[in-house]
């Protein structure tokens, strides 16, 4: 069975609404975007429920990137790093390495490539039926919604799924929302 994942979580109550709607695990953005939550908070419920939570990493900056060690995260998912051993770094601390990419060769050596709309987090799907499915273990995003993410994972048969707008109304998550996301992702990974 693939993972479901959440992204752009924002509060303690969202931690517990995706955790409760079954994903496996949750995104929390620490750069620059609209979604981004202080390390402080971040650290705080990765304490709270270890090894389920993955730090989204653009922009970062320096101070993040130091406390990022101190945390019992899932994984790191790293657009870009102003440390050049990061990938070196997950591993000795055992954290899942996970780079957005569109295809093979953006993997540059994690463990997941994660496959993503153009403008990650905006909602706006891949050309599902276009892309090439990547060799190794890769997880798609990029414009999933309850109502189409059996149609992408039936088309990609990816190893897992990641959510961040489709599961929002006015820009914030909806508990039934994510629901019947994971629900419909689990269906379809079955």
């Amino acid at each position: 069975m693939g993972v479901v994942k959440i992204c752009g979580i924002r509060s303690r109550e969202q931690v517990e609404d995706a955790l409760a709607a079954g994903a496996d695990l949750v995104g929390v953005i620490l750069g620059p975007a609209r979604r981004q939550v202080a390390i402080g908070d971040a650290a705080r419920w990765a304490e709270a429920w270890p090894q389920r939570l993955v730090a989204v990493l653009r922009g970062a900056s320096d101070v993040v990137w130091a406390e990022i060690w101190k945390v019992p995260w899932a994984g790191l998912q790293v657009y870009d790093a102003p440390i050049p051993d990061w990938l070196q770094r997950a591993r000795a601390h055992h954290l899942l390495s996970i780079r957005p990419g569109q295809s093979e060769e953006d993997r540059a050596g994690a463990d997941i490539l994660h496959l993503d709309g153009p403008a990650p987090g905006s909602g706006t799907a891949l050309p599902w039926e276009r892309v090439a499915r990547p060799t190794g273990p890769f997880w798609l995003g990029g414009g999933l919604r309850p109502d189409n993410v059996g149609r992408a994972v039936q088309i990609l048969n990816p190893d897992g799924v990641d959510v961040s707008s489709g599961v929002e109304v006015d820009g914030v998550k909806n508990a039934a929302l994510m629901r019947q996301f994971v629900a419909q992702a689990r269906e379809a990974m079955a």
